[in-house]
């Protein structure tokens, strides 16, 4: 195996992480900034059009709940039966080394889905 490729993996992941908190940060302030404005649509020429949108998130009642946790236990029913079918794809599953000096005591860990296609021979 060519150690260079998962180095070179483990790079790119932090790299990943550290782009998507700097996104979120951004993408923060430019919703603070258009309320501000009290705009929901703003166009930047030459880069594009930004809009707020909402997303809605639901709750439901107790009834959906308990219909949903009977039809988890069906499914759990199906998969030991062998009613239910599963289809298997090689994903990669990367949890960087833990440093030492770090005060982040998390785990990350990043799960890549690699079509059959596309599986690499290290």
């Amino acid at each position: 195996m060519t150690k260079h490729l998962f180095e070179n993996l483990a790079k790119l992941e932090a790299k990943k992480k550290g782009i998507e908190i700097e996104i979120e940060l951004a993408r923060h302030a430019v919703i603070i900034e258009m309320q501000k404005e009290n705009v929901d649509t703003a166009k930047v020429n030459e880069i594009g059009t930004f809009t707020i949108t909402v997303s809605k998130k639901w709750t439901y009642s107790d009834e959906v709940k308990v219909a949903e946790g009977n039809i988890k236990n069906l499914k759990k029913v199906e998969q030991e039966t062998g009613i239910a079918k599963a289809e298997e794809t090689p994903s990669l599953r990367f949890t960087p080394k833990k440093d030492d000096t770090s005060n982040d005591d998390t785990e990350h860990q990043v799960d890549n889905n690699i079509s059959s296609g596309e599986q690499a021979r290290a």
